[in-house]
């Protein structure tokens, strides 16, 4: 139905205003960041960090306030962005943290708009990179670069950049565009999305194509092993072209797949492996490289979940939070295991939440005119199987999912009957089966002694940075922070692992060296409250009691993996990554699902739209093109 013409206006007016706040925040929150080129020689993978100190006098060195890199021999060109130049007091870099693994850095360029550019090359520009007084057993200065030998896990090299800093001018109409698109960005997407949503949700499909060619660009553009742990995840898909079982816990065949924290993908249960396996394997006259059909298959994984949003609509609403962060998109541009367990989370949560489903069907019962076929009973089960045997963390979208049945029960969505009860235990019955005897497969194979030869196998396989046999003040610094003495709160704060997790949510990619300007982090931070603060008061005050009750269950699940990642990360490896949080997207697919009554009627539409407007800004001008660069 048209609204009235006043109220057109009215809300014309009220989009145009919204635009305008956006371009007002984004004014505020801009801010300008450098960025690095570094040209860099290892003989040995090494970890190489920069940190800055800030102007204000009670800073003090912070891994919050560091790039880290992860050097390696073959690779000498790296860029990243670093942060505003003009608040930094003091820069200092750690070359590498193995001892006696020499670095040569060949020269150093810093870029950033308002100043003239700071290049350190050869023999005058690097002697201005003052030793620190520990750690370093030796220090060569030549024409071709500068070169350091470590003698510990801590050598410093300090670089006084206030002194190097030259402003120059830029122009007021290149500070005035940005302003300009973002405000008549937000007005058309607020316009539009408005419009499909009265239509039938079509911009949701149209957005979800998009991404589809955006991930495909990626999976077809980036060389292997420039993706977070790409190259282990690969060899272990690898594996799977030639075996259908298991291995046995350090077979000599599976040498190249243990990491250096001594641990092999192979030995994790999850099954997303040996699809990817057998896939390369039957494309295999392609005569492509198995990493590019493997990439290509979590790419087709995507085109599933796009070509059931094209077939129903109760999928795109599950779809929707698939849409508000590019590092979703990412996860299904390279070999990984996650990009399967993310389809594997949406085709339950679309069985168990969409009425028309066949769960729902099953378990009407025929009630409602409609037959389940016997069929599902199998193909559910084995749904069921496929959520047991993903990724760990993904357990707690199944604990969201037990709970989600439960309060399906309570308030009358599904009938709480004892046909109904028995067909559930039925569909449950043949998942556990599948589930055992993939289980029972693994532990004839590797005995019941497994947790120890996993263990063994770490003392065997690991760095030395990473070997549980290397004595605990030797070994990485991340690992087992809790025992070295840092407090919870120190972890947090000093060293970032919200702010760390957050980022890697929210676009951050490569080997974490390629991430956006802090502004952008910030405007997703603001338009991401904003839009659980829109979706809070909509269920407090149209969803009523099941709205909230269904709420706080997610609400508690999310709450819980957050607190258990916290804690690994603290007691076990401080790795803060977003995509050990992904099972939240599944949860908030079936809240939005369920909340659609309402929830579009706020302003949840227009914040959705500036969320995804930012993902893309970040896939692209961030992924792609800092990708590209690093290549």
């Amino acid at each position: 139905m048209m609204q009235p013409r006043a109220g057109r206006k009215l809300h014309l007016l009220w989009l145009a205003l919204f635009a305008l706040g956006c371009a007002v925040l984004y004014h505020v929150l801009a801010e300008r960041q450098a960025s690095v080129e570094l040209n860099v020689q290892v003989e040995a993978p090494a970890c190489f960090k920069i940190y800055w100190l800030g102007q204000d006098p009670e800073s003090v060195w912070s891994e919050r306030h560091s790039r880290r890199l992860l050097l390696r021999p073959e690779k000498h060109l790296y860029r990243f962005k670093l942060t505003d130049l003009s608040k930094v007091a003091l820069l200092r870099i750690d070359p590498s943290e193995e001892e006696r693994s020499r670095v040569s850095i060949r020269s150093i360029t810093l870029t950033q708009d308002g100043y003239a550019p700071i290049h350190l090359a050869g023999r005058e520009g690097l002697s201005r990179l003052v030793s620190g007084e520990q750690d370093i057993e030796a220090l060569y200065l030549a024409d071709d670069g500068l070169t350091v030998v470590p003698s510990g896990r801590d050598p410093q090299l300090f670089f006084d950049l206030p002194s190097a800093l030259r402003t120059r001018g830029h122009s007021r109409a290149g500070a005035l565009l940005p302003l300009a698109l973002v405000f008549v960005g937000v007005l058309l997407a607020g316009l539009v999305l408005e419009r499909c949503f009265e239509r039938g949700d079509t911009l949701i499909v149209v957005c979800l194509a998009m991404v589809f060619v955006l991930i495909a660009c990626m999976a077809t553009l980036s060389r292997v092993g420039v993706h977070p742990d790409e190259g282990v995840h690969v060899r272990a898909a690898d594996y799977f072209q030639q075996h259908v079982l298991p291995p046995p816990v350090g077979a000599p065949d599976i040498r190249n797949t243990y990491s250096v924290y001594g641990v092999s993908r192979l030995h994790s249960g999850e099954i997303a492996y040996l699809l990817l396996g057998k896939c390369a394997r039957l494309f295999h006259a392609l005569a492509l490289p198995s990493y590019m059909v493997e990439r290509y298959c979590n790419v087709a994984f995507w085109g599933l979940l796009l070509l059931l949003a094209v077939a129903c609509r109760d999928f795109r609403l599950l779809m929707l939070p698939m849409l508000l962060s590019p590092q979703i998109w990412y996860i299904f541009s390279y070999v990984n295991s996650e990009a399967f367990a993310c389809l594997v989370m949406m085709l339950a949560a679309w069985q168990l939440a969409s009425p028309e489903s066949a769960w729902n069907r099953l378990l009407a019962g025929g009630a409602d005119g409609t037959k389940a076929s016997p069929l599902s009973y199998v193909w559910l089960g084995l749904l069921f199987a496929l959520l047991l045997l993903i990724k760990k963390n993904f357990y707690f979208f199944v604990l969201f999912l037990g709970g989600y049945v439960l309060w399906r029960l309570l308030w009358g969505y599904t009938p709480c009957q004892r046909g109904t009860l028995r067909r559930m235990a039925l569909v449950l019955l043949i998942g556990l089966s599948v589930f055992a005897a993939v289980r029972g497969t693994d532990e004839y194979i590797n005995g019941f002694d497994k947790e120890a030869r996993l263990l063994q196998a770490r003392y065997h396989y690991a760095g030395e940075l990473w070997n549980p046999g290397t004595p605990l003040e030797q070994r990485h610094g991340h690992l087992q922070m809790r025992e070295r003495g840092t407090s919870a709160a120190r972890l947090m704060w000093i060293d970032g692992w919200g702010a760390k997790s957050f980022h890697s949510a929210f676009g951050l990619y490569g080997e974490t060296s390629v991430s956006a300007a802090p502004s952008y982090y910030r405007l997703v931070m603001y338009a991401g409250l904003l839009l659980l603060a829109a979706a809070a008061v909509s269920v407090l005050v149209h969803g009523g009691w099941p709205g909230i009750t269904l709420a706080c269950l997610g609400l508690i699940c999310a709450c819980a993996l957050m607190a258990v990642d916290f804690y690994h990360a603290w007691t076990v490896d401080f790795q803060p990554q977003g995509r050990y949080l992904l099972p939240i997207v599944g949860m908030l697919g079936v809240l939005c699902l369920h909340a659609r009554a309402y929830l579009f009627r706020s302003v949840a539409p227009l914040l959705c739209a500036a969320m995804f407007l930012l993902s893309l800004y970040s896939f692209v001008c961030v992924g792609l093109a800092g990708i590209g660069k690093i290549c």
